[in-house]
């Protein structure tokens, strides 16, 4: 029944996801060359589509050919946002895009628009590699994730849980949940696979294993780990607690899956839906094992066309072939995209990727707040910088407050602090939140 509700659901929204599965599975068997071919192609099609019908590009592109890609701009966050009504192809119907909020790790969130038939490929991208694993569109599944903030949005998170036929647990209130009333909600459930951020799946495993349960009586086929970089020590546990191959996501809203972890341990690169690059400090591509900054190029959406996008990660290319028998590029490694947890004086610790749903919240409720960062150097006080524009950002100081007091923890001290600019990492990122008490 999950299957037929699944596959209703995804020919409604135009995405026929079951069809581009089977395309993908196809052409991941191509020799290299055939794939570089397509992709050239791709590009091709792309390029000269965006420089003809979109008004931000015909004045960027001055050549089309793919050869000449890397002569093009860095496309940024930034520039999206003062270029946004440019960015749209005019031809194609508005109600032919989906809208989605980037926000990431950065702290500088950006509308974006996706066409629902390149959402497909995306999501037909992560079932492929599901599928490497034995996992097949609707199977059951739990994910580990954030939960919005809104009443609103919390009703269309379930629903989607309820079409992907998966059970959602917050990765805000891990220490929260009645461990073994979960558990026995789970074992009955059967699920096939558990998704989530890494340090969250990590603790998930954790408390589990505190609380005496066996892992492996789940039975699962896989464990996923996305939006942050997962330590070998985190592998260790979940493969090891679980009795379970553990699968290495690489992937944006922006662009959907751009590499994803085949049994033999390979990121392979979803060529066939994403060019990606990695550049040096003066944009140019690097070669295999070169370490740069990931950029990419959404080879499937031509309404709001994405090409060359900087994703603020760093990460190197394979030059080899994986011996799993798929062709398909790979990442020899990335870094960056890690998150740290809030602590409290309670002991309890929330995930910092509720500040992205923060930040999500702040932009609907049209605060303009562009940047912020939060500092936690003690248990229980949280130090928020806030860029320093016009009196309407004054409003969402008391928001932040409350909100994070009401999901976080109520005796929790927050200060604020109005800034010029927003320091980056020394990696060159920026981040919502950075843990500064020592270990």
């Amino acid at each position: 029944m999950s299957n037929i509700l699944y596959a209703i659901v995804e020919r409604m929204r135009g995405e026929n996801v079951r069809e581009k599965i089977k395309e993908l599975q196809k052409t991941q068997s191509w020799t290299r060359k055939e794939l570089q071919d397509d992709q050239n192609k791709k590009l091709n099609e792309l390029l000269s589509a965006a420089k003809k019908t979109v008004p931000y590009y015909s004045e960027v592109i001055k050549n089309p050919n793919p050869d000449a890609i890397n002569s093009l701009p860095i496309l940024t966050k930034e520039i999206i946002r003062k270029n946004i009504k440019r960015m749209f192809n005019p031809e194609i119907p508005k109600w032919k895009f989906i809208r989605y909020s980037s926000s990431g790790t950065t702290g500088e969130p950006v509308l974006l628009f996706l066409e629902r038939s390149a959402v497909g490929y995306y999501h037909a991208a992560q079932w492929r590699g599901f599928s490497w694993y034995g996992i097949q569109p609707g199977a059951g599944g739990i994910k580990i994730w954030g939960v919005p903030i809104n009443l609103k949005s919390k009703i269309i998170e379930k629903l989607k849980d309820r079409v992907n036929h998966r059970i959602r647990i917050s990765a805000f209130q891990l220490e929260k949940i009645k461990v073994k009333n979960l558990w026995n909600t789970i074992l009955a459930y059967r699920p096939e696979y558990v998704y989530g951020y890494a340090s969250a799946l990590y603790l998930f495993a954790c408390l589990l294993e505190e609380n005496h349960l066996a892992g492996e009586e789940l039975g699962l086929k896989l464990i996923v780990s996305t939006a942050e970089v997962l330590y070998e020590y985190q592998r260790e546990k979940l493969r090891g607690f679980f009795q379970c191959p553990v699968a290495n996501e690489y992937g944006t809203c922006e662009a959907g899956i751009i590499a994803f972890e085949c049994p033999k341990g390979s990121m392979h690169i979803t060529s066939e839906n994403v060019y990606v690059e990695v550049v040096n400090e003066f944009n140019r591509t690097q070669g295999p094992d070169h370490d740069g900054r990931i950029v990419v190029t959404s080879l499937r959406n031509f309404g709001f066309p994405l090409i060359r996008y900087d994703l603020e990660d760093i990460g190197a290319f394979s030059g080899k072939e994986c011996a799993c028998g798929i062709r398909l590029p790979l990442l020899q490694r990335i870094q960056g995209r890690t998150s740290d947890f809030v602590l409290t004086n309670s002991g309890k610790k929330i995930h910092s990727e509720f500040f992205s749903y923060l930040n999500r919240e702040l932009m609907a409720r049209g605060y303009g707040l562009k940047e912020f960062k939060i500092v936690q150097k003690k248990k229980n006080e949280l130090h928020v910088y806030l860029l320093k524009i016009d009196e309407v950002n004054r409003r969402a100081v008391d928001f932040i407050s409350d909100t994070i007091k009401k999901h976080i923890d109520p005796s929790m001290r927050v200060t604020f602090e109005f800034v010029r600019k927003i320091d980056s990492e020394k990696s060159g990122k920026k981040r919502y939140f950075v843990n500064e008490i020592p270990s």
